[in-house]
C-alpha cells in the first residue's frame, strides 16, 4: 500500500530526527545571533588592538621627545634612582648606598638616616644643583619646566620640586652655614621654627632676615629663583655668609610657616620671635634687618610692639622692594634708619625717590623677587655704616 508507506517513511524520518520548517526556521535564527556575535566580537577586538598600539606608538614618541630633550619617563628616572644595598668592607654593617650617579650628590642620608631632601631630589625629580648653584638633570642639563609636554603634569612636577626646595634649604642653613633650629615653644617638635647662629646671643651686633609672603620658607627670598636661576639668587645664604664672616650673629625668621594655630599671621610669628629671642638678649647692641616684599610690614609692626628696644638698638633697616607703615611717633626715626631697594631701571643705588617714610634707592633690576640678591653689595655697605664699621658708602 503505498499511501500506507509514505505515511510510514514520513513518520520514520521524524523519528530520526529530520527537521521541520519550524525547527529549521529557529535554527536559522540561532546561527544568526552567533554570527552576529562572533563579528561583534572581532570588530572589538580590533578596535582594542587599534587604541593599544596607538596608546603605545604616543608613549614611544613621549619617550624620544624627551630624550631628545635631555629628559627622562617616569619609569626611567625610578629605576635609575634605585638604591642599594652595600656591605661595608670596614665595618660589615649594611649602609643604604646609591647608584654611580647618586654618590656625586654627596651624602645621601642625614644624621638620622633618613634620606637627605637632595637625594629625594634626585631620585624622584632626576634632579641636582651643580657645582654653580644651578638645579640641572644628571647631564648637566638645566631644569626645564616643560618635561612632559602636558602643562598640567608639568605643573605638579613643579611643585612638587619646590616644595622639596623647603627641605633642602633647611638642610643648607644647618649643614652649610651651621645655624641652628631653635623651636618658638621649646620641646615641642611640632611648632614652627626659626634659624640662629651659634653664637648669636653673644654678639654685639645681630643681622635679622625676614622673607616675603607666599611659599618661601626660611632661608628663601624666592623659590622661582632657586629653581630657575640658582641657589645663591634665591636664597638668603650669601647674606648669611657674608655676616658670619663680619662676625655678626644672625637670626632667620620663618613668618609663613604658620602651622601652629598661636602663631597664625606673618607678624604674630615676628612679635614673638622677637619677644623671645631679641628683646631679652642684652648682649646684642646693634641690629639691624633685611626684609624683602611683605617682609616689611611684619618689620614695621614689630616696630609698632617694640618702638623702644627698636630706637635704642636697631640701627639699619634695609627693605628690598618691600612696603610697611611705620607709628606716626616712629617716622623720623624710621626715615633715619630705613633703605628701600625698589625695582628700577637705574642704575643700582641710584636715588629712586626721597621723602615720605623711607628713601628708595635702584635695586638695579626691574623684577620684584630678584632685588635681594642684586642689590646685596649696597645693603651690605648701608649695613655696615650704620653699624660703624669701615665702608665707602654714603650712607
Amino acid at each position: 500500500m503505498p499511501h500506507s508507506d509514505s505515511a510510514s517513511n514520513a513518520i520514520q524520518n521524524q523519528s530520526k530526527g529530520s527537521p521541520s520548517a519550524i525547527t529549521q526556521l529557529y535554527d536559522h535564527f540561532i546561527n544568526c545571533r552567533y554570527s552576529y556575535a562572533l563579528g561583534l566580537t572581532a570588530v572589538t577586538g580590533i578596535l582594542a588592538a587599534s587604541y593599544y598600539f596607538y596608546k603605545t606608538e604616543t608613549k614611544s614618541k613621549a619617550k624620544s621627545y624627551l630624550s631628545l630633550r635631555g629628559g627622562k619617563s617616569m619609569e626611567n628616572r625610578q629605576d635609575e634612582a634605585q638604591t642599594e644595598t652595600v656591605v661595608s668592607e670596614e665595618n660589615g654593617k649594611n649602609e643604604i648606598g646609591r647608584n654611580t650617579k647618586m654618590e656625586t650628590e654627596g651624602e645621601p642620608c642625614n644624621g638620622n638616616n633618613a634620606m637627605s631632601a637632595k637625594a629625594k631630589l634626585y631620585r624622584k625629580f632626576g634632579l641636582k644643583f651643580n657645582d654653580e648653584g644651578k638645579l640641572v638633570d644628571n647631564e648637566n642639563h638645566p631644569f626645564e619646566f616643560n618635561y612632559y609636554g602636558d602643562h598640567q603634569s608639568d605643573q605638579e612636577r613643579y611643585e612638587g620640586i619646590g616644595e622639596l626646595m623647603t627641605e633642602i634649604v633647611y638642610e643648607l642653613l644647618e649643614k652649610d652655614v651651621h645655624l641652628q633650629k631653635m623651636h618658638l615653644e621649646p620641646g615641642d617638635e611640632e611648632s614652627t621654627f626659626i634659624f640662629v647662629s651659634k653664637n648669636y646671643n653673644d654678639c654685639e651686633k645681630l643681622l635679622v632676615l625676614i622673607h616675603g609672603s607666599g611659599v618661601v620658607r626660611a632661608g628663601q627670598w624666592a623659590r622661582r629663583l632657586i629653581i630657575n636661576d640658582r641657589l645663591d639668587s634665591g636664597t638668603q645664604l650669601p647674606y648669611i655668609k657674608r655676616a658670619l664672616e663680619s662676625r655678626w650673629g644672625v637670626l632667620v625668621m620663618n613668618t609663613n610657616d604658620l602651622h601652629l594655630g598661636s602663631h597664625q599671621s606673618p607678624s604674630k610669628h615676628g612679635k614673638i620671635v622677637w619677644n623671645n629671642f631679641v628683646s631679652r638678649e642684652a648682649s646684642i647692641k646693634k641690629i639691624a634687618i633685611v626684609a624683602h616684599s611683605a617682609g616689611g610690614g611684619v618689620t614695621t609692626d614689630m616696630l609698632k610692639e617694640f618702638e623702644d628696644d627698636f630706637k635704642e638698638r636697631v640701627v639699619a633697616i634695609a627693605f628690598t622692594d618691600a612696603f610697611g607703615s611705620p607709628p606716626y611717633s616712629s617716622r623720623e626715626y624710621f626715615q633715619q634708619v630705613c633703605r628701600n631697594w625698589v625695582t628700577s631701571n637705574k642704575k643700582l643705588g641710584a636715588k629712586v625717590s626721597k621723602g615720605g617714610e623711607m628713601i628708595c634707592l635702584s635695586a638695579g633690576t626691574l623684577k620684584h623677587e630678584e632685588t635681594s640678591h642684586k642689590a646685596i653689595d649696597e645693603v651690605f655697605k648701608f649695613i655696615k655704616d650704620k653699624f660703624g664699621e669701615p665702608t665707602q658708602s654714603g650712607y
